[in-house]
């Protein structure tokens, strides 16, 4: 169980000042539980964008459904970019074409030139700017068939 047992436990695990690793960052229920206590009784809407950062669902023993949340660090990685090589030019405008769809519009294919017939028949270049979309752009390379992948920082 991650969920702290006491008020000053719970003060220090909101204020990232909890002694376990785990225990530092606080979960969706309890940032929503302070948004909602900070807003009270105004009429404006909770802001619950944290939401969209939800990684793993928990129990906890304040809430029997919860979700951890993913360090800002983990969301925020400096960009990266996907560099693929095909053998296969369809299967390479497949790959950035899905990317394309998963909205990484920095999707690029670049095709050799007539001159150039060594190496690969066309390269797809994806910039992620975190670590959730840099491993969703690999996922999607490999699943189109490259032959070569690599994640340049």
């Amino acid at each position: 169980m991650t969920q702290p047992r006491t008020p000053e436990q719970a003060s220090d695990r909101l204020e990232a000042k909890a002694e376990k690793p785990e225990d530092k960052l606080p979960t969706y229920q309890e940032l929503l539980d302070g948004a909602v206590e900070d807003t009270f009784p105004a009429s404006d809407p909770v802001a619950t964008s944290v939401g969209r950062h939800a990684a793993q669902p928990v129990s906890t023993g304040m809430d029997d459904k919860d979700w951890k949340l993913e360090p800002a660090s983990a969301r925020h990685a400096r960009n990266a970019e996907v560099v693929a090589e095909f053998e296969d030019e369809a299967a390479a405008r497949q790959a950035q074409d899905h990317a394309l769809a998963d909205d990484m519009p920095t999707a690029r294919l670049e095709l050799p030139s007539q001159s150039q017939r060594e190496g690969p028949a066309a390269t797809v270049t994806v910039v992620a700017c975190n670590n959730t979309q840099r491993e969703r752009a690999v996922e999607i390379v490999r699943e189109a068939g490259a032959a070569h992948v690599e994640v340049k920082r």
